[in-house]
């Protein structure tokens, strides 16, 4: 989730080693279906067409939201931590007509298929599974598994996980439960999958056609039915976390970057975890998101939240929204322009915290001095020093750059980022030791009405401030 500068330079990115998925790849037709459904779920073929009505309505919802600019609905969970790729690749898509009209397009045609499998639902009569799948861009299909894997998010605040797991030694659940910078007791929301939510995207009329109606508890049918939810939900996450990089790395090729950045961004990169999902290192995926959100002249707004320091209530409303417009190379912040409500842009739900604790002695801010940092430091170094001081790997330790495999044995390189990690505690944009200005919660595409932004205008900041220069 986010992007810095290395040698004094900020660059976006470009697989190396995959010059040749150029935009020719993004052309290829691929099966629409085994995105969704796994080999084994073909040898069931009740379960098989239960799956094939869920993935194409999900496509027609897809398509309906894409329409009405309902940005927000393809913020999907998919466990790899690359929230800030799925950001700006819808962001990309939906602002840029000839990308976004020929997906609405594809996406009407996918959807025609669904009458085939209602009709089978209905008449319970055998088929060939082949007859049912159709091909499929990997820009459009990118967009349904974003849709469809919003649908099975939930978020949960933090407290009341704990309260329904009766734990009561907070100090044991997770240091997601402490300020890093004051060592209060923080709640925070915690996102989990849940498959079965898929059931929403199903119309009254056809819910007796695919959820089963057993009279006793956890039968077989039951069981078979959670199955094939699970099964669904896991094969669309290794699905988007492989597309998520390969998209990524087609559009960069259009952006200018440093060689260096281009290695980091090769095949020999992508580590793909056991459940089959493959990640590309943080920190310099980063720098290419933004990067190709500045070319796009894709804004970003950035929603300054408090922390809250009490277990049992958050802080869920702005303290402060910051808009920021693509300008000279660099993003300066500017008052929101109302005629691009409908456009998307990327929205980053920053934590921070004021009362930065250094010693015994608390170094209290306001708001408006944090503003105030945020436009001393620059946009693009706070994004970029979040994303520095984030594991790069899920699952691997923040520090711990040799995780990343072309990486490893180059002192220089490693020595450069380490000196970054020091920049970015010093400078308050280290989620886990110090966010007194600027941490990262999550980054996700919406518009300016997304998330009450027109009930908070009184909350959004039109300081004339300008970025300082990339260090």
């Amino acid at each position: 989730m986010s992007i810095c500068e290395v040698n004094g330079k900020f660059a976006g990115i470009l697989l190396d080693d995959c010059k040749e998925q150029s935009e020719e790849e993004s052309k290829v037709k691929r099966s629409f279906l085994s995105n969704f459904l796994s080999e084994e779920m073909a040898k069931n073929q009740k379960a098989y067409l239960k799956g094939a009505y869920l993935a194409y309505q999900a496509a027609e919802e897809a398509l309906k939201d894409f329409q009405a600019a309902r940005f927000e609905n393809f913020d999907a969970l998919a466990g790899d931590a690359q929230c800030h790729i799925r950001a700006t690749l819808i962001c990309l898509y939906g602002r840029n007509s000839d990308i976004a009209e020929p997906i609405q397009k594809e996406l009407d045609s996918i959807v025609v298929k669904k009458k085939q499998v209602v009709k089978l639902l209905k008449e319970e009569v055998k088929f060939n599974p082949s007859e049912l799948d159709c091909s499929v861009s990997d820009r459009a299909l990118f967009v349904v598994l974003s849709r469809i894997l919003t649908t099975t998010k939930v978020v949960e605040k933090m407290a009341d996980k704990w309260v329904k797991e009766k734990r009561n030694d907070l100090k044991k659940i997770s240091q997601l439960s402490f300020c890093a910078s004051c060592q209060e007791i923080v709640s925070c929301d915690f996102e989990r999958s849940c498959p079965e939510k898929l059931n929403t995207l199903i119309p009254n009329a056809m819910r007796g056609k695919i959820i089963p109606r057993s009279k006793k508890q956890n039968s077989n049918a039951d069981e078979e039915y959670r199955k094939l939810l699970d099964s669904i939900t896991d094969v669309a996450k290794a699905n988007l976390c492989r597309l998520s990089c390969q998209l990524l790395l087609e559009q960069a090729e259009k952006t200018n970057i440093d060689n260096f950045t281009q290695k980091m961004l090769a095949k020999g990169n992508i580590i793909t975890d056991r459940f089959g999902r493959g990640q590309l290192p943080c920190y310099y995926v980063t720098r290419a998101c933004f990067e190709i959100a500045l070319k796009e002249n894709i804004p970003v707004a950035v929603v300054m939240k408090g922390a809250a320091h009490m277990v049992w209530s958050v802080a869920d409303q702005a303290q402060a929204i910051l808009f920021f417009c693509p300008k000279n190379g660099q993003y300066e912040m500017a008052k929101p322009d109302e005629a691009q409500n409908d456009k998307p842009l990327i929205v980053i739900e920053s934590q921070y915290c004021l009362a930065h604790k250094k010693g015994q002695v608390s170094d209290i801010k306001s708001v408006e001095q944090c503003i105030q940092d945020i436009g001393k430091a620059g946009l693009l170094n706070l994004i970029g020093f979040e994303a520095i001081a984030h594991p790069q790997y899920v699952g691997a330790d923040n520090s711990d750059f040799e995780k990343i495999p072309l990486l490893k044995g180059n002192k220089e390189k490693l020595q450069e980022l380490a000196a970054l990690l020091n920049e970015a505690e010093k400078a308050g944009a280290y989620f886990a030791k110090n966010q007194s200005v600027f941490g990262i919660n999550h980054i996700f595409p919406g518009t300016l009405k997304t998330r009450n932004f027109e009930l908070q205008k009184k909350k959004i900041s039109q300081l004339p401030l300008k970025e300082q220069p990339q260090k």
